[in-house]
């Protein structure tokens, strides 16, 4: 006969987090398993379980600061990642708490503002603001008037309707002001405002949210790392360009170094990213490249191993090797490094989640176990 009890004792156990699944000849009577994913900058999805994450994948992406070509008179530093920090938020992604609260306005107005209400560490979408109506209360408020602004002061949008959706264009940190009318006031507490991502906030939920930082014990400029095993993957690192060994062929007036033994080869011949060059996508000995361009040889006697410089300044390596010293040079390694970081559990809310990191997109997997219909 079968344990019920210890069969879905078993079955939660390793569906929910754990790194094998339950066999479906254990599934119990009246239970079926839900395998869900959801992905993109910020991963939503609804549950009716709170359970571990079984996996959570955070993409890291290298960032070049600065716009247009690099070049030796516009240096485009790339910089990575030394922790990664991921936010996993309810429906409600206000916090309320975090503002400041403006001076009551005598009672007969009932008109009450909300100053500085906390930033919205939110990627870009759609959201909607409402007054709400909270489940255990038979009244709500009416907004009067609601603002938002960027991180500069400039406004973005401003609505006198109970019930506004608009989008934020830009990843960035934004702050909200509204004021509201209630019908019946007592206190702050009292104040039920919701922010939703999409176009519809629907019922009043309370501000939910849980904020993890994982540190990569290194800096990470390309990758991936699933959060909840702790397997971080690097796909690119970087070298000072300085120390690579440089030749001169003065018949195509190039530098070119076999220095990288790491590189990726193979058919594709990824770009390179530099910080003093721009790069282009493939090049060689026979091959124009512009002044002040980088990038892999694949012709000319050149391996596709080998990285090409045109840098008509220079025409001696001691003296370009010094002149290029402190810049950065991306490239993909041939074979991707795995490395082990301490793992970090995120558990699901009832309802909606919502999970992005600063880093890039997301990837969640999860598994539940729910009663069938009739049992």
């Amino acid at each position: 006969m079968i344990n019920f009890a210890e069969n879905l004792n078993k079955m939660i156990t390793a569906g929910l987090g754990g790194e094998t699944e339950a066999p479906r000849s254990e599934v119990a009577i009246g239970y079926r398993v839900v395998y869900l994913d959801a992905s993109g900058p910020v991963a939503e999805f609804e549950t009716n379980v709170v359970a571990p994450i079984k996996h959570l994948l955070v993409t890291m992406e290298p960032i070049q600061e600065g716009s247009g070509d690099p070049s030796p008179e516009n240096i485009r530093p790339i910089t990575g990642y030394d922790s990664v920090t991921v936010t996993h938020k309810g429906k409600n992604i206000l916090d309320l708490s975090a503002g400041t609260k403006g001076t009551l306005q005598p009672e007969g107005t009932k008109t009450f503002f909300i100053g500085n209400s906390g930033l919205l560490p939110t990627p870009d979408g759609s959201f909607t603001l409402s007054a709400g109506q909270y489940t255990f209360a038979s009244y709500g408020f009416r907004f009067k008037t609601f603002s938002i602004y960027d991180s500069t002061g400039a406004i973005i949008t401003t609505s006198d309707r109970d019930n506004y959706t608009f989008a934020i264009h830009e990843t960035g940190s934004y702050v909200l002001y509204f004021s509201i009318s209630p019908e019946d006031f007592t206190s702050w507490d009292d104040v039920w405002v919701v922010l939703a991502r999409g176009a519809s906030a629907g019922e009043y939920e309370p501000y939910q949210a849980d904020t993890i930082t994982i540190s990569l014990d290194q800096t990470v400029y390309d990758g991936t790392l699933d959060v909840t095993t702790g397997k971080l993957t690097v796909t690119k690192k970087t070298v000072d360009l300085g120390t690579l060994g440089w030749r001169y062929n003065s018949s195509t007036n190039v530098f070119y170094t076999v220095s990288l033994t790491d590189l990726k080869t193979g058919l594709s011949y990824p770009p390179l990213s530099a910080s003093i060059y721009k790069t282009v996508e493939r090049a060689g000995a026979t091959q124009v490249i512009d002044n002040f361009s980088i990038g892999v040889g694949t012709s000319g006697g050149f391996s596709n191993t080998t990285i090409i410089v045109k840098d008509n300044r220079y025409t001696d390596p001691a003296e370009f090797a010094a002149a290029i010293t402190g810049q950065e040079l991306l490239y993909d390694l041939d074979m991707p490094e795995v490395i082990d970081v301490t793992p970090e559990q995120i558990t699901t809310l009832i309802g909606n989640n919502n999970v992005w990191s600063d880093s890039g997109d997301v990837e969640v997997t999860y598994t539940y176990y729910e009663k069938t219909e009739g049992y």
